[in-house]
């Protein structure tokens, strides 16, 4: 079985988002361009406020992934298992790839593993929010005491995902609502997160994403369980399910194991 929807919230997993959708969706009036500078500066107050393991000194990481798809044709909960890989992490690349066990590149079960794992990057190892917004123009659209609704508009006119609308909590620092704007669908994704503390940090434990295609209702749940590792805090397991109209339609289960922390070998 291939995949057959990408997870919508693949993008920016671990950030999380706004509080009251409607609250946001009814301002339509920016703070002046002047406050753009004050956005960035909320984004890298909530940075230093999530876990990254890559802030905490980590410089290579490597991992196996085991992977297994729920077979919605049974009755009864049924996972399969795909073909697992080996994920690989090195700071001066910033970028996680994924190989074979057995180190065929071309084997067919493989692929379509490779292909669905780099979908989930960001869910396995998530990038600090200056940098998934650094081709974002951000502005602060309005603040109280205790929050601030960021609008973070694609420099490029083609770039996939149009616009991130946060709404972030800047008393613990950290966002409770996100509204993404794409340009194919799903066209908006509303997500909202919920968090666990390691080290006076936040780690996302759970997120909940809802969206429309071709005027269906989906909501997909993620929910991550985390392993410390030579220090270091880290995804093991990541389970997620895509609903539609209430119903499961896909769902896979990764667990990440055998951790192998600052070695180039």
């Amino acid at each position: 079985m291939r995949n057959s929807l990408r997870p919508a919230t693949r993008l920016l997993s671990r950030a999380n988002a706004a509080i009251l959708i409607g609250w946001i969706g009814s301002i339509s009036l920016a703070v002046p361009a002047a406050l753009g500078g004050e956005a960035e500066t909320i984004v890298k107050t909530l940075d230093e406020n999530y876990y990254f393991p890559q802030a905490q000194g980590l410089q290579h990481l490597q991992a196996t992934v085991s992977i297994e798809q729920r077979d919605m044709t049974a009755q009864e909960p049924r996972y399969l298992n795909l073909a697992p890989a080996r994920m690989s992490w090195k700071r001066h690349i910033r970028a996680l790839q994924f190989i074979p066990l057995e180190g065929d590149k071309t084997d067919e079960d493989f692929m379509q593993s490779q292909q669905l794992l780099n979908n989930y990057k960001e869910m396995f190892l998530p990038s600090p929010l200056q940098t998934v917004l650094e081709n974002y123009e951000g502005t602060l659209r309005k603040k109280s005491q205790h929050a601030a609704n960021l609008l973070f508009q694609a420099k490029s006119p083609g770039a996939p995902i149009r616009a991130y609308d946060l709404l972030a909590d800047t008393r613990q620092a950290r966002i409770h609502k996100m509204r993404i704007e794409q340009r194919r669908n799903p066209m908006e994704v509303t997500v909202q997160f919920r968090y666990i503390e390691r080290e006076g940090k936040w780690l996302v434990e759970e997120t909940q994403a809802e969206f429309e295609i071709n005027r269906e209702s989906y909501t997909e749940w993620t929910r991550y369980s985390y392993t410390q590792v030579d220090g270091f805090w880290l995804a093991d397991g990541i389970l997620q399910e895509l609903s539609r109209a209430g119903k499961p339609v896909q769902s896979y289960r990764f667990t990440l194991k055998d951790f192998k922390i600052n070695s180039i070998h």
